[in-house]
């Protein structure tokens, strides 16, 4: 257990989601879409998306937010495979730095890392995507998200 950590009551406690963000306003949307349909109901205080960078909300804004609501504590989920300097340096520096002076504590969650089910998600993406590109299946879920008429098909030249 964290030194100052008991239990989290998720009901008074702000909950961060963080992805790395992307020149592609599409899809922060579509993520700040998922973030907030999949835990904003009703269990967390307050659910913030946050982008680690090239896009607002930033973990600051987000964090802001999270305290702006009188929040217990502050919960922050990368939403990363592995562990790296982001999940290490970045985003606890940039959390400590949000809440300095604030007196509310903060947890980074591991990242989602190398959970079975996270093969299986890959997998059946490939599978819409491949179905899709051979012109037997419709537009896989992640580019109905995004947007997008379907799955980019690339040839080299032979």
């Amino acid at each position: 257990m964290t030194a100052g950590w008991s239990r989290i009551d998720k009901a008074t406690a702000g909950l961060v989601v963080v992805d790395h963000g992307s020149a592609e306003t599409a899809a922060n949307h579509a993520f700040e879409d998922l973030t907030r349909s999949r835990f904003d109901d009703g269990t967390w205080r307050h659910v913030e998306p946050a982008h680690m960078e090239l896009a607002e909300p930033t973990i600051p804004t987000a964090v802001h937010a999270c305290v702006d609501t009188d929040v217990s504590a502050v919960v922050v989920s990368p939403f990363f495979l592995l562990p790296g300097r982001h999940w290490q340096t970045d985003i606890p520096a940039a959390v400590r730095s949000a809440l300095t002076g604030t007196g509310v504590p903060f947890l980074v969650t591991a990242p989602i890392g190398l959970d079975p089910t996270i093969a299986v998600a890959v997998g059946a993406s490939v599978e819409a995507c491949l179905a899709q590109a051979a012109g037997s299946g419709s537009v896989c879920p992640s580019c109905l998200l995004l947007g997008m008429r379907g799955c980019r098909v690339t040839a080299t030249d032979a």
